[in-house]
C-alpha cells in the first residue's frame, strides 16, 4: 500500500528560496526511477542531518539499495529510508513523501459470528514526519456493523461502515497510525528493528553487501537469509530439528520455501572486532568453494547476535558414525576412499581456493558421507582465511580437544599445518576405530595421538590396529598409511608434509591397492546408519 507522509511547516521554510540548500555537489540526484531533493540526500554531507539522532537513524539519509530483503538483486535500485521504508516519490515543495507500506487486517468470521485475531503492525515514524489525513483516504466493509477510526496525533478521520457478506468472512483494512495509545508505532518494533540493523553491522554485513557487488555477474550465488525465513526453515528451531549439537554451535535441519533441503549452524561469536567485521566477507569467500568434496554454503545470517550458516545438506551421516557405530566396521577400501578424498578437499582450501581457507576444526564429525561415501568436508564455523603475507595468522579457534595442534596450543599460530595435524589423527581413527581421546581409559592410552606415536616407537603398532583391518590388509599396506600418519602428527609443523603432498601419497596408496581396493568397495554391503 502506498501512503503519504507530510513535512513539518520547518521543512518547508529550510527548502525555501530564502534558506539555500547545503548538500554537497557530487551527490547522486536519483536512485533507480526517484529524483532524491534536499533535504534527503544519499551518502554522507548529502542530506540534512538532524542533531541527536545516530547516523542511521537520520530521517533524511536516503540507501540506494540495489537488494531486496533476501539479497537478491533488483531490476533496478530503489531508496530506502529509516532502513526498510522505501520511498516512490518526494515532493519538496509541497511538503510530501510516498512511501510503500503495509496495511493492517482484522477480520470478520461469518461462521463464528466472531472477529478473528488481528493482523496488525505499526511503525513509530520519525518526528520529521506525520501521517497526512487529507491523502490517506479508505473505505472498509464489514458485515459486523462496525465503525472505527484512524487515530493519529494530529488527526482522528472516520472510517464508513457498509454491509458485505463473504463465506470465509469479511475483513476491513486499518491504515498506519491506529494505536491506542495515539502514538505511530509500538516502539518494541523500531527497537526490534534497530537491534537487527546493530548485529547485521557487527558482523560485517556492510563489507559483505560491498564484495557482493563487486562480484555481480561472476556466476556465484550467496543468500543472505532473514531471521525469520530460518525461523520457518526450522520450526522456530525446534528441538526435534536438531542433527547435532558441539563446541561451534548446534545445527538444524530446515527445508526453505524453494524446496531445497539444509542444515541450518549457529556459529560461535567471535571476541575479536575485526574477525566480527570480516565474517560476511569471509562467508561469501567460503561460498564460491567448488569442490566435490566439500559441502556446499548457501548464504548466511547477520541480522542475529549469533550469526548463522546455510549448508547443503548432506542426509547419509558422518565418518564419526560409520566407524565408532555398533555393527559391521567399514572395509579397509573405504576407509582409503575417505581418506584420500578428504585430504584432497583440504589441499584445495590451502591451495586452490582463493584465497586460502584453514579450515581451523577438522574432525570425523564434519565429515560428511552420502549413499557412495562420497567426502563432503563441513562446519567452516571456525575457518579463517590464510594470511596472504609471510606472518603467521594469530587467533584464537574453538577447535576440538584430541584433534588440536599441539604447536597451536602452545603459540597460538593457526596454520595450514594446523589441519595436517588434525588429519594425522583422523587417519588413526580410521585405522583402528579408536576415538580422538578417550577419558575413561588409562592415562597413556586417553590421547589416540598420543598413544599411537607410543606404539609407534616401542614396535606395538598391531596391538592399536583395528582387527579387522590387521587381517584383511597387507602389512606394507598398513605401514605406509600409519608411515603417513606419524609425519601428519609431528611436533614440529615445519616438519609436517602439506595437504597436496598428503593426497597424493595416499593416491599412490589406492594404486598399490589396485583392484583388491576396488572390489572391497563394490561389494561392500556397510550402511551407516544400522
Amino acid at each position: 500500500m502506498k501512503i503519504v507522509l507530510l513535512l513539518p511547516l520547518l521543512l518547508a521554510a529550510l527548502v525555501s528560496p530564502w534558506l539555500p540548500a547545503t548538500a554537497a555537489r557530487d551527490c547522486p540526484k536519483t536512485c533507480g526511477d526517484v529524483n532524491i531533493t534536499y533535504p534527503f540526500g544519499i551518502g554522507h554531507d548529502c542530506y540534512l542531518k538532524i542533531e541527536g539522532s545516530d547516523q542511521q537513524l537520520q530521517p533524511f539519509n536516503v540507501n540506494c539499495s540495489d537488494r531486496g530483503d533476501d539479497g537478491s538483486l533488483l531490476p533496478k535500485p530503489i531508496p530506502i529510508i529509516d532502513g526498510n521504508i522505501e520511498v516512490l516519490s518526494i515532493d519538496v515543495l509541497n511538503g510530501k513523501v510516498r512511501v510503500k507500506n503495509l496495511v493492517n487486517s482484522l477480520c470478520y468470521n461469518t461462521s463464528t459470528r466472531s472477529m478473528n485475531d488481528p493482523i496488525m503492525w505499526s511503525y513509530e515514524m520519525f518526528p520529521a514526519f506525520r501521517v497526512s489525513d487529507t491523502d490517506n483516504k479508505l473505505t472498509i466493509s464489514t458485515s459486523a456493523r462496525e465503525s472505527h477510526a484512524l487515530l493519529t496525533v494530529y488527526v482522528s478521520t472516520p472510517l464508513e461502515a457498509t454491509n458485505a457478506l463473504d463465506s470465509m468472512g469479511v475483513c476491513f483494512l486499518v491504515l498506519l497510525g491506529t494505536i491506542m495509545s495515539c502514538t505511530y508505532a509500538i516502539r518494541e518494533k523500531k527497537r526490534l528493528a534497530a537491534i537487527k540493523r546493530l548485529h547485521f553491522k557487527q558482523h560485517g554485513g556492510f563489507l559483505l553487501f560491498k564484495e557482493m557487488k563487486s562480484r555481480q555477474g561472476q556466476g556465484h550465488s550467496f543468500t543472505l537469509f532473514t531471521k525469520e525465513e530460518l525461523e520457518d526453515a526450522t520450526n522456530k528451531f525446534d528441538e526435534r530439528y536438531v542433527l547435532g549439537k558441539g563446541g561451534n554451535g548446534t545445527v538444524y535441519l530446515g527445508n526453505l520455501k524453494d524446496g531445497r533441503a539444509v542444515a541450518i549452524k549457529r556459529c560461535r561469536v567471535a571476541d575479536d572486532e575485526r574477525q566480527r567485521q570480516e565474517f560476511g566477507k569471509e562467508m561469501l569467500i567460503l561460498s564460491q568453494v567448488n569442490h566435490r568434496n566439500i559441502v556446499k554454503l548457501y548464504g548466511c545470517c547477520l541480522e542475529v547476535e549469533v550469526p548463522m550458516l546455510v549448508y547443503q545438506f548432506i542426509p547419509n551421516g558422518t565418518l564419526y558414525q560409520l566407524i565408532h557405530r555398533d555393527g559391521p566396521p567399514p572395509p579397509f577400501a573405504v576407509r582409503l576412499k575417505i581418506a584420500h578424498e578428504t585430504a584432497e578437499a583440504l589441499a584445495y582450501l590451502h591451495s586452490m581456493a582463493s584465497p586460502p581457507i584453514i579450515h581451523g576444526d577438522m574432525k570425523s564429525p564434519n565429515i560428511l558421507l552420502d549413499e557412495n561415501y562420497t567426502v563432503k568436508v563441513s562446519d567452516f564455523g571456525s575457518s579463517v582465511l590464510a594470511p596472504t603475507d609471510n606472518a603467521h595468522l594469530v587467533t584464537l579457534v574453538q577447535g576440538t580437544c584430541g584433534y588440536l595442534d599441539p604447536e597451536y596450543m602452545q603459540t597460538c599460530r593457526l596454520t595450514d599445518k594446523s589441519d595436517v595435524y588434525s588429519f594425522g589423527v583422523i587417519l588413526l581413527e580410521l585405522l583402528t576405530r579408536r576415538k580422538a581421546l578417550t577419558m575413561a581409559a588409562p592415562e597413556e592410552e586417553r590421547s589416540l595421538a598420543a598413544y599411537f606415536l607410543s606404539s609407534m616407537r616401542d614396535g606395538k603398532l598391531d596391538g592399536l590396529l583395528d582387527v579387522c583391518i590387521r587381517d584383511e590388509v597387507k602389512g606394507d599396506v598398513i605401514n605406509m598409511v600409519a608411515t603417513l600418519a606419524k609425519k601428519c602428527l609431528d611436533m614440529s609443523s615445519e616438519k609436517r608434509p602439506s595437504m597436496r603432498e598428503v593426497a597424493e601419497e595416499l593416491d599412490t596408496i589406492r594404486k598399490i591397492c589396485g583392484d583388491t581396493c576396488l572390489g572391497e568397495i563394490i561389494h561392500s554391503s556397510v550402511l551407516i546408519y544400522s
